[in-house]
């Protein structure tokens, strides 16, 4: 059984999705890279060439070194992990790309898209770490307005970000030639909102139960078999 598993983990890291989210990576270092050359940014260095990689990729090393993580859920885990990660990497290199060449505000549809799925992926996370302790699912009421809430909480946290890192390191992460720096928090923040309002109810709630479903490996019980609570 430990071969079959090891054999099937191997299939996917060279899949496409895999591939491709590979190359993304790379990319998403190398324009971390070329932000240090342009103009010294250190602050945006390291989420995109640092964080992001490490963010990419442990996962599933922790999947594959886990032995209660692969006996207990499949791969489709990671597929989803990997897919969304895909998408969250080419819109924000895409809006790195807005900050220097694009007379659009391009950045709404990032914060738009990428809020809930990062939400999405912490709530899920601490939905898998509670059935590791024996305890029922998140219920999909429960969910739902934890990833509403930890979706808004992370937008406000990085405007903040940006805006503390321009004003004591004198760097230029919420820099913007078209409009100040309030009119952008304020129109990424209600990008954010406005993402998790729509994803919310007409993602998470309908499917909530399925994707758990989804992820487990057969055979295997939820938690303390217990009901979601």
């Amino acid at each position: 059984m430990e071969i079959e598993r090891r054999n099937e983990y191997l299939i996917f890291r060279r899949s496409f999705p895999g591939q491709i989210k590979n190359i993304l990576a790379g990319l998403c270092v190398l324009t971390g890279l070329f932000f240090w050359f342009h103009n010294r940014n250190l602050w945006l260095v390291i989420p995109m060439a640092v964080l992001a990689p490490i963010a990419v990729n442990l996962p599933a090393l922790l999947y594959k070194r886990i032995g209660w993580l692969h006996e207990h859920f499949n791969l489709k885990l990671l597929q989803i992990y990997e897919s969304l990660v895909v998408l969250v990497l080419a819109l924000s290199m895409s809006g790195s790309a807005y900050l220097f060449y694009l007379h659009y505000q391009f950045d709404i549809l990032v914060h738009y898209t990428e809020n809930v799925i990062f939400a999405f992926l912490i709530i899920l996370g601490m939905n898998l770490y509670r059935q590791y302790r024996n305890k029922s699912p998140y219920s999909t009421v429960k969910a739902a307005w934890m990833i509403f809430f930890v979706g808004l909480f992370l937008s406000l946290f990085w405007e903040g970000y940006q805006y503390s890192c321009d004003h004591l390191f004198k760097t230029k992460m919420a820099f913007d030639s078209y409009q100040t720096w309030l009119d952008d928090s304020a129109s990424d923040v209600a990008g954010g909102l406005l993402g998790l309002i729509v994803f919310v109810p007409l993602m998470i709630v309908p499917f909530w139960d399925h994707i758990n479903s989804f992820i487990r490996r057969e055979g295997t019980a939820r938690g303390n078999d217990a009901k979601t609570r």
